[in-house]
């Protein structure tokens, strides 16, 4: 009866470290912060022209940037997300509307190499266009 017991009560305590050792915190999870390279005023050139713009961090993965859809009276500033994985930096594919309802959509991906970021931005919709920009971080 003894030997029933102690082997019940063994089984128990492992299915308790068993219980345990699944609540642990997942690895899956993004801890580093991988949107701090990324962050800050960029310069460069984008199709042939000087262009300048600044990536914002919203959390370690996540950042945003803003820029102007449309053209004259049209003109709409947008606000769009970008987002950073290791060297690469995504834009997930987003829709915006100008102040005259014209629909654009942008996606876009890029990668950093030491100080220097290419990211091309493919653009859709009422206008149709892309373009790569390769510049450094100030």
């Amino acid at each position: 009866m003894k030997a029933i017991i102690k082997n019940i009560f063994t089984a128990v305590l492992v299915c308790l470290a068993i219980s345990f050792a699944g609540c642990s915190k997942s690895s899956d999870a993004i801890t580093t912060d991988e949107a701090a390279k990324f962050e800050g005023y960029w310069t460069g050139l984008s199709c042939g022209s000087a262009t300048r713009f600044t990536l914002t961090k919203v959390n370690n993965v996540t950042l945003t940037s803003t820029t102007i859809i449309g053209s004259g009276a049209c003109n709409k500033s947008i606000v769009f997300t970008l987002t950073a994985l290791g060297n690469t930096l995504t834009v997930p594919t987003q829709t915006f509307q100008d102040n005259c309802g014209n629909t654009y959509t942008i996606a876009g991906a890029g990668t950093i190499y030491g100080n220097t970021l290419t990211l091309t931005q493919n653009i859709t919709g009422t206008a149709n266009t892309s373009c790569t920009f390769v510049g450094t971080n100030k």
